[in-house]
């Protein structure tokens, strides 16, 4: 289960187990809220999905301080518990289930197994999905420094008391993708007593993978990719200053290319490419292995599906250590690690690769040796085969 079947990270890996589960000889299906693929399962009546989101958010959007974090109430009821019932399958595992998917109240009634991906931290917050340096999930969040109310009893534990009754005495298997993400979910009150596992994100190693035809450009292209460039997490508010600087040091033709919905790019030294969303993936794989670098600039991340990506196609990527990236890249070595907010460091970083980068076989080492999909999907087969014979 993915609120959606595509675009972003959570979704992207959602709908590559489902395949690579399928290719596996597993009856796996895809239950979804929007729906573009014709082989996911609709979870909602195609005319309302685009409105769920939005009804869902209201509670927050009352509350919020400012505009552009991501908080979910999860308040909306919904058809889930039928649809379960109807396809009554061996194992749920759920993925990123906000937008108005899933009512939190009803996940305990499933009488299901239930697997539950960890791609941001939501699941044992009080509603927020990057908590940054709040650690009120450790207890039973209240002041929530994203909404506007200076009080301890807000929206944010509201919530989270939601989620403690209505999920008291179930027992989900929750995995993190990354050992960063692992130990946020053990130090959180509601999850540090269920069992966690950490199975890496994987991609199609035939698909990303390396572009032995490329020739060499004297332009030098920097690669930016998410779903929504516009979303305050991803840091291309920082983006002007990084150029800015490298233009200054770097003599070089540049060319910076994004893809992904809602680009602000800033103007200066440096030719723009916006590609907007790329769907196939193996247009996608062409983009990494034509660009010198790919660039990083979010303020926090889990194991970022994107510089996996990048790797596989023999790119190296420059971004800050934060949350679970140096986890993916090694210093120095793939990829160059800067401290969070360091801008002067991230100029450093692209100076770095566009001047002296790794090998293309460098890069796809590090991918083959930890972030294949079939790894991925043989991992969470054997932890459902642990559920179904128990």
């Amino acid at each position: 289960m993915s609120e959606r079947d595509g675009m972003g990270g959570a979704h992207t890996v959602a709908r590559r187990l489902r395949d690579a589960q399928r290719e596996a000889g597993i009856s796996a299906e895809l239950l979804s809220q929007r729906v573009s693929n014709p082989l996911t399962i609709r979870a909602a009546p195609g005319w309302l999905a685009p409105f769920r989101p939005r009804i869902d958010a209201i509670p927050y959007r009352l509350h919020r301080k400012e505009a552009g974090e991501h908080f979910s109430v999860n308040w909306l009821p919904g058809t889930l518990n039928r649809i379960v019932g109807d396809y009554r399958p061996d194992v749920l595992h759920l993925h990123w289930i906000n937008g108005g998917f899933v009512r939190l109240e009803q996940l305990p009634r499933l009488d299901v197994p239930v697997v539950w991906t960890l791609h941001d931290c939501w699941p044992f917050t009080g509603g927020c999905h990057i908590p940054y340096d709040c650690v009120g999930y450790e207890q039973q969040c209240g002041h929530c420094p994203k909404l506007a109310a200076d009080r301890e009893r807000d929206l944010s534990r509201s919530v989270w008391q939601r989620k403690a009754s209505s999920w008291r005495g179930w027992h989900p298997t929750i995995v993190a993708p990354s050992a960063w993400m692992a130990e946020k979910a053990r130090s959180s009150r509601l999850f540090r007593d269920l069992a966690i596992h950490v199975v890496a994100n994987g991609a199609d190693g035939a698909t990303f993978k390396p572009d032995v035809s490329r020739q060499v450009n004297d332009t030098k292209r920097i690669l930016l990719g998410s779903a929504d460039l516009s979303d305050r997490n991803k840091g291309m508010d920082q983006l002007a200053a990084v150029l800015t600087g490298l233009s200054a040091r770097f003599t070089g033709d540049l060319e910076v290319v994004a893809t992904g919905t809602n680009p602000v790019m800033p103007t200066g030294r440096w030719r723009n490419v916006n590609l907007g969303f790329v769907e196939d993936e193996s247009e996608l794989a062409a983009v990494y292995g034509e660009s010198d670098v790919f660039l990083s600039l979010s303020r926090s991340e889990n194991l970022p599906t994107a510089i996996i990506e990048s790797l596989a196609c023999g790119t190296a990527a420059v971004a800050f250590d934060t949350g679970g990236t140096n986890e993916i890249l090694t210093h120095r070595h793939d990829g160059f690690l800067v401290p969070s907010g360091d801008l002067n460091g991230v100029v450093e970083g692209l100076l770095w690769a566009l001047s002296t980068p790794p090998p293309a076989e460098v890069c796809r080492r590090t991918f083959e040796s930890r972030f294949l999909l079939e790894d991925s999907c043989t991992a969470y087969l054997s932890i459902y085969r642990e559920l179904i014979d128990a």
